[in-house]
């Protein structure tokens, strides 16, 4: 168990309700990283704080030493912002749109790939080009902001043809595909 209190010291037999604590499981482990994160404009016993463990937020419990029992605490409007944020960062996976351009010439797709590289669209979180084919070119596209799916093709689409609409006039494009995959892909 692990906790932040000013009455305790080393070696003190716990009596009492130990609030804002966490439990951590050395079952298999060595060594664990855990910190304590509090506010500094709100100072007191360490009940305004928030714990990591490993990376990972935990909410925190009070032990009661008569039962041996932890029971979770309410989380602060804080904690619980944080912990959304987490969340939603975790399952943000933008969406990818892969295109694939086939050109009459293999010199032609080459010079493509170093055109297009230079030229990435504002919006464009991944903008990746290579060969696929003596005179193929294949691309992953993700868009910067994460937004609904069909506008995140539409967008993404738009800057691939954005860019191969002023190269392909003397290119002799002969083929065009797009390819939408999920987002854990």
């Amino acid at each position: 168990m692990v906790w932040f209190d000013t009455p305790y010291s080393t070696g003190t037999m716990l009596l009492d309700v130990v609030t804002n604590s966490i439990e951590l499981d050395f079952t298999s482990k060595t060594s664990q990283s855990v910190t304590y994160v509090s506010d500094p404009h709100r100072p007191g016993n360490g009940s305004s704080g928030s714990w990591i463990a490993d990376g990972s937020a935990i909410l925190s419990s009070t032990y009661n030493v008569e039962t041996d029992t932890f029971s979770l605490e309410t989380p602060s409007a804080l904690l619980l912002g944080r912990l959304s944020a987490i969340i939603n960062s975790q399952n943000s996976v933008p969406l990818t749109v892969t295109a694939s351009v086939e050109f009459s010439q293999p010199a032609i797709a080459q010079a493509f790939v170093q055109y297009a590289l230079r030229r990435r669209p504002d919006g464009v979180r991944t903008w990746a080009f290579g060969s696929t084919g003596p005179a193929a070119v294949g691309s992953r596209l993700r868009a910067q902001d994460d937004m609904e799916d069909e506008a995140a093709i539409q967008f993404l689409q738009g800057a691939f043809l954005a860019v191969l609409s002023p190269f392909q006039v003397n290119s002799n494009v002969r083929g065009l595909s797009f390819k939408v995959l999920d987002r854990n892909s």
